[in-house]
């Protein structure tokens, strides 16, 4: 199982009271999102039984994406990635899991292509070690393998039903701090949402930080042992498609000899691809004056082992005025994992709310 992906908080978190100024700012609210499915009728778990079936929701949609943590598997998909990414382009994916004893993928996006093989003590071999991988690569891994961490028992939890296109939806929004009042009818800037059809409990929307959607489309899907998988995924980011995703086939290995997951000559090192953190940073307009109101802007990124930003982009902004600001503070951010001598190098995906204190 893996860990719960923790919103790590290295500053000011928004709508917090400033100690210098003894206010509580006010948060600007979400922009409208005609990707944004709740928008009302939010409600907080009152009860144990109540919180444990919120749970439950999550824990059934993704136990439909443990391909990982099952048995062999040969999955082959299809992409188009779009966007202002450093790779855009049609683009192919192979992975070959032969479950404990480890995996190959094979990946080609434009002029980038990669075959990784991870090894049973988790060593990674890369065939071109160029030290960072695509962020659109990072984000179709995560659609199609992990789009549901795995514990939500420690979170605080709110739960919406909604309707979208005739289809009836349970919405589990799911944060572990905020600022913005709980009971605030419509999503806070900080929760991480999940929408799943109310008799199947397959995941239909997976949105990691606003203006991050990913949609599950089950038309034609693709029913493998016990795991039923969508035919076609889409993912869009600051109200534009980035990723179109086609799952072609998954089926049992035509082998399971483990020499089809021997590195090759010259195969070294690559960088572990992080599950998606969220941190929080503060931008004073003035020092000097009184903050009248807290307007927040998301940025997606990828970060190298050595804290600097490899590719990013704009998630959702509360004020348009402010888009090339965070993006420019995005660019000079710094954010390392540490990693000890000899460890496996990491590629970390921040989503990075700033939240720009402005005295209005």
């Amino acid at each position: 199982m893996k860990p719960l992906r923790i919103l790590t908080l290295v500053a000011l978190l928004s709508g917090v009271g400033l100690a210098q100024h003894n206010v509580q700012v006010p948060v600007a609210p979400m922009p409208s999102d005609p990707l944004e499915p709740v928008n009302g009728g939010i409600v907080i778990p009152a009860t144990p039984d109540q919180r444990l079936a919120a749970q439950q929701i999550i824990v059934k949609a993704r136990d439909q994406y443990k391909l990982h943590a099952g048995g062999p598997f040969d999955l082959k998909l299809t992409f188009n990635a779009t966007g202002r990414s450093r790779y855009e382009g049609p683009g192919t994916l192979e992975e070959l899991s032969l479950g404990m004893n480890g995996s190959r993928w094979t990946a080609q996006l434009g002029s980038y292509s990669q075959t990784r093989i991870v090894g049973t003590m988790g060593l990674i071999y890369d065939d071109k070690p160029a030290g960072e991988i695509p962020m659109r690569l990072q984000q179709l891994r995560e659609a199609v393998f992990s789009p549901i961490y795995a514990s939500p028992q420690n979170a605080f939890i709110r739960t919406a039903t909604v309707i979208v296109n005739n289809e009836e939806l349970n919405c589990v929004l799911l944060t572990h701090s905020s600022g913005e009042p709980p009971t605030v009818q419509r999503r806070r800037w900080s929760e991480t949402e999940w929408c799943v059809n109310a008799q199947s409990g397959l995941l239909r929307i997976a949105s990691e930080a606003p203006g991050t959607y990913t949609t599950y489309d089950y038309t034609d899907s693709l029913h493998f042992h016990d795991y039923i998988l969508p035919r076609n995924i889409k993912v869009s980011e600051g109200g534009t498609s980035v990723l179109d995703i086609r799952l072609e086939s998954v089926t049992d290995p035509a082998s399971l000899d483990r020499q089809q997951l021997t590195p090759a000559a010259g195969m070294k090192s690559g960088p572990v691809l992080q599950d998606a953190v969220h941190l929080f940073e503060p931008v004073f307009s003035n020092l000097n004056a009184r903050p009248t109101v807290i307007r927040q802007v998301v940025v997606h990124a990828t970060f190298g082992a050595n804290g600097r930003v490899i590719e990013s982009e704009l998630a959702e902004a509360s004020d348009p005025t402010l888009e090339t600001a965070a993006l420019d503070f995005a660019s000079r951010y710094n954010y390392a994992v540490p990693t000890p001598p000899g460890a496996i190098t990491r590629q970390s995906q921040v989503y990075l709310h700033i939240n720009f204190f402005q005295a209005r």
